[in-house]
């Protein structure tokens, strides 16, 4: 719906005082039906009453409430009408809590139901179940280790629900699958879609958790887009898998797969174009955009045309079907029923609450080593199912698949930061355990004589050459590659085999750590990019982000460096979107070339500037060039 004008604003305000007596007064909800006929200039309908009773829940409906209610844009879809609102700083249309599927547990997502009226479309919709909203709030740093300060923790959970020991409509099983857009405008432009998976190590959930990023308003503003993100079942309701059982397998998958459908079908009618789907992602939706870029079924579906993901990999976040099955017998022991009769219509009979509080048993039981992180993802997709016909998304990448899909991916430089309590042993052992056991004899063992101890040489004797500390940074950068260097370098390997031109890799290294500390920093302060680090450049949000992340009023010149950064880095994905290649007017952005001739595209400095250079594998400190000499083959090749 267009805005009014002055003249029809003064017709409302009219229209208002006939129905409440004052400009001032507060509409009762007997008097919602004569107010909309008023407007509508028909019978106002009961189910144009119970929406806007909807939306006006809990809210007084004074007037200037009521102009925002008849200025809200409407669309119409395949499914029934949206009334959305508008962002109030850039004047994007947003429509939140849309239903793209529905699902049974344990069974694949089907289409929504249609409805009948305008639904509201203004509130985030509730979650499919996942972790506990107390393990949500201390992997956002607010009770345990303080990582941000309370005010800061609005970019992960909303302010208004910090507080909150379990929100009210937090989560639902019946209605979990929703997505929410943001458009410059509804009409017949054919913009470029970004459709978004967020981040939260395979169990916890989407928006409203890290919603405040992910408010995609200045990136469709910026660049004349529209963004899509989504929540999908996570945790044990979307990976859980028993060997030759009836749970079907990647469901949380699939479930993507069935957003993209709807993107197809829909985006149209919110501005978009379905034939420039950009899928993209941080994290753990970073490894689901790879691991459907891997999926023979999905790369050759047509729903997306682009993939761009940082932070992720499949080595390090998709298991074989018997470590799967091994999982599914620790499920299994903790629900105390025999294995063999764990299927979907037992777990049906479980209440929620029994089944998550397993889930969560199992995480802590689930110490499982190799290239999965043992302990921390306690369900993973796996590597079977109709997506993968053919074994792991890393086996169908080496073989080709998704090749001519061009793929812009990259790392942080320090995604996981490390402390006195990393000792060149202590990494060791880590390595050993995984090494001797990964992932359920999944990976060909390393080249003969290869040792642990040989990555922790490698990387003491670069950083010493730096002049840095070489512990504290050699095993920062172990734990990086443990974590999901590695698993990110497999993989634009594979996509960028015989020298592809549709791969693109980038790192961010933007940080302060070579910097001296000032007065407003603690003394043992150190500003490295980790994990998580680049969401906020790609959204054009970093001032939203703390300073130990974002660097955005650390020093002096920080603030004008991020702000750079974030223009480069938001128009090389923008341009990614459009073109399927990264380079803008100032930066020719190079082809990765493959193992041996590699470029890596490195955004940012040590030192918080916001320069951007291109680093080849034969220079002789290049990070890809250490890895290969401190990994070997180690993960290479998969066996399943």
């Amino acid at each position: 719906m267009r805005l009014l004008t002055e003249a029809e604003r003064e017709v409302v305000r009219r229209d208002f005082i006939a129905v409440t007596g004052s400009s001032t007064a507060t509409v009762q909800p007997e008097q919602f039906g004569q107010l909309l006929t008023l407007e509508l200039g028909r019978e106002a309908t009961a189910e144009d009453i119970t929406s806007l009773g909807s939306v006006a829940s809990g809210r007084e409906v004074d007037l200037d409430f009521w102009l925002q209610w008849l200025q809200a844009p409407t669309v119409s879809t395949s499914y029934g009408i949206l009334k959305g609102s508008r962002d109030a700083a850039t004047g994007v249309e947003v429509y939140k809590g849309i239903p793209f599927a529905q699902a049974l547990r344990y069974a694949e997502p089907a289409p929504p139901a249609t409805w009948g009226g305008v639904r509201p479309a203004v509130e985030f919709g509730p979650g499919c179940p996942s972790q506990t909203w107390s393990l949500h709030k201390r992997m956002a740093g607010i009770s345990g280790k303080q990582t941000f300060e309370k005010g800061d923790l609005s970019l992960w959970i909303p302010t208004e629900l910090q507080d909150q020991e379990s929100p009210e409509g937090f989560e639902s099983e019946e209605e979990g699958l929703t997505l929410n857009v943001w458009t410059p405008c509804c009409h017949d432009a054919k913009r470029p879609v970004l459709v978004y998976l967020c981040g939260g190590a395979f169990m916890a959930r989407g928006p409203p958790v890290c919603g405040s990023v992910n408010n995609s308003a200045a990136l469709s503003a910026n660049g004349d887009c529209v963004n899509v993100n989504l929540n999908a079942r996570n945790f044990g309701l979307g990976w859980l898998y028993k060997k030759g059982g009836d749970i079907p397998a990647n469901l949380g998958l699939l479930d993507v797969i069935a957003a993209l459908e709807w993107v197809r079908d829909e985006i149209a009618a919110f501005g978009g174009d379905p034939g420039c789907v950009t899928l993209w992602g941080e994290s753990e939706g970073a490894a689901k955009a790879m691991l459907l870029l891997g999926s023979p079924v999905a790369a050759a579906s047509g729903l997306f045309h682009r993939v761009q993901a940082t932070s992720g990999g499949t080595i390090n976040f998709q298991i074989s079907e018997d470590e799967a099955d091994q999982r599914a017998q620790l499920l299994s022991k903790e629900l105390e029923i025999p294995h063999e009769e764990l299927c979907v219509d037992k777990l049906r009979t479980i209440p929620l609450p029994q089944l998550t509080a397993a889930f969560a048993a199992v995480g802590k039981a689930n110490r499982l080593a190799g290239p999965a992180y043992p302990g921390v993802c306690p369900f993973l997709p796996v590597a079977c199912g109709k997506l993968y016909p053919e074994g792991s998304a890393h086996k169908s990448v080496l073989a080709g698949c998704g090749r001519d899909i061009p793929f812009f991916t990259g790392v942080n430089r320090f995604e996981q930061l490390s402390s006195a309590k990393d000792t060149a042993e202590s990494i060791t052992e880590k390595l050993t355990a995984r090494v001797e056991n990964p992932g359920l004899g999944g990976y060909e063992a390393p080249r003969e004589g290869w040792q642990p101890a040989d990555c922790i040489t490698s990387y003491m004797g670069k950083q010493q050459a730096e002049g840095a500390d070489e512990l504290l940074t050699a095993t920062t950068c172990l734990q990086s590659e443990l974590s999901f260097g590695l698993g990110n370098l497999r993989f634009q390997d594979g996509h960028g085999q015989q020298n592809n031109p549709n791969t693109f890799v980038c790192r961010l290294d933007y940080g302060s750590d070579r910097m001296p500390a000032t007065a407003d920093a603690p003394p043992d302060h150190i500003e490295q990019t980790r994990h998580f680090c680049d969401v906020g450049f790609w959204f054009r949000k970093i001032e939203m982000f703390p300073n130990s992340y974002g660097l955005w009023n650390r020093y002096d010149h920080a603030k004008d460096e991020s702000l750079k950064l974030q223009d480069t880095m938001s128009g090389m994905l923008l341009a990614f979107a459009r073109s399927g290649n990264p380079s803008i007017p100032s930066f020719d952005f190079p082809a990765y070339g493959g193992e041996g001739v590699s470029n890596t595209v490195v955004l940012g400095t040590g030192d918080c500037h916001a320069d951007v250079s291109v680093e080849r594998e034969e220079q002789q400190d290049s990070r890809v060039s250490l890895i290969r000499a401190a990994w070997g083959n180690l993960w290479k090749v998969p066996l399943f």
